[in-house]
């Protein structure tokens, strides 16, 4: 891993992202830039892993990938965050996924997985353990936050 680290450590001395997003507002394609950078994480991340099917070559080569596929990522990132309600639902799945990574072992139990193998395709059975999952963290939200007020009473 220590050439994608070098790779980044050169590209946040360099500016590098800067002077690509300065580049990309002085054109009169800035309205693309956001397709540039939803195609590019899509092909980059479906290339290798069809190259990696294809060739059976599992060796590590996103030290060459890293670069434009970060880039691509803080392209989409800029623009979740200028749309206030993805940046809203994005931010209350972050506040939730701790409760969400403690308690995903749910998923793991014969019911969950008859339910999640039904769908058969991977992204829909990804959007379905999210389904699943987001009202079990509200719910151990809830209890942690009623757990500390409890708490805090006591100690007083």
């Amino acid at each position: 891993w220590m050439p994608v680290i070098m790779v980044g450590y050169i590209t946040k001395k360099e500016k590098v992202f800067d002077a690509i997003y300065e580049f990309w507002s002085r054109t009169s394609l800035k309205n693309v830039h956001l397709y540039i950078c939803l195609c590019g994480c899509l092909g980059i991340y479906s290339g290798k892993c069809i190259f990696q099917y294809c060739t059976k070559i599992y060796s590590n080569f996103d030290s060459l990938l890293i670069f434009p596929f970060m880039y691509c990522i803080c392209g989409l990132a800029k623009w979740v965050i200028s749309k206030k309600i993805l940046s809203k639902v994005l931010s209350e799945l972050g506040g939730l996924s701790i409760y969400i990574w403690l308690s995903h072992s749910i998923l793991l139990y014969q019911p969950m997985q008859k339910v999640l193998i039904f769908f058969r395709i991977p992204i829909i059975i990804l959007f379905v353990s999210f389904v699943i999952m987001v009202p079990i963290g509200w719910f151990l939200r809830a209890l942690d936050k009623g757990m500390q007020k409890v708490l805090i009473k006591l100690v007083q």
